[in-house]
């Protein structure tokens, strides 16, 4: 049985993941154009993304049952899940941000 901490460790990995998205994400974006002037709009986008995220990881971590081993397999996995979430977000929303810019 996995222990309260343990869970936490995981609900942390799964927003961990979450992070590294909109970072990841970020550093593309300057290694394209090394003088790139940081924009708030990372910002809010790091914001609303890492909401809704988490707000899915709460939906995840209180209507399914979590393997009961407690690995780093399992670590890695939520890291990940928490990255693709993200991806799932993270896109519309930088997809809005960009087209209010340009109009």
């Amino acid at each position: 049985m996995l222990t309260d901490a343990q869970i936490l460790t995981l609900f942390f990995c799964f927003l961990g993941g979450s992070v590294l998205r909109t970072v990841w994400g970020y550093l593309w974006e300057v290694l394209e154009d090394p003088d790139l002037i940081y924009d708030h709009k990372y910002t809010a986008t790091l914001i609303i993304s890492t909401i809704l995220t988490t707000i899915f990881a709460v939906t995840i971590f209180s209507q399914q049952t979590l393997p009961q081993q407690y690995d780093s397999m399992q670590v890695f996995s939520f890291i990940s899940i928490g990255f693709t979430a993200n991806s799932l977000f993270n896109s519309p929303i930088s997809h809005i941000i960009n087209r209010e810019e340009t109009e």
